[in-house]
């Protein structure tokens, strides 16, 4: 491997680093992405249960936008 990079010559190092700064962005993205902080098991059900009885406020509404980014997603419809 150092072979490689040796022969590649000093555009090697702007290639390793770029390589580097992808790696630790993706891997940052998995972690913030992650499924239950984007959409809490319970939210839909909560929203959907709401909805179908009536009783969807504005009051709740708000509670929904502070609650995880699905919850302000579905805060905007009011």
């Amino acid at each position: 491997m150092d072979v490689i990079i040796i022969s590649g010559g000093w555009l090697m190092i702007p290639i390793l680093l770029c390589s580097v700064a992808a790696v630790a962005f993706i891997a940052e993205r998995f972690w913030s992405l992650q499924t239950k902080k984007i959409t809490p098991p319970t939210l839909v059900a909560q929203v959907w249960q709401w909805y179908k009885a009536d009783s969807l406020d504005e009051n709740r509404i708000d509670a929904l936008s502070s609650n995880s980014p699905l919850g302000r997603i579905l805060g905007l419809a009011k």
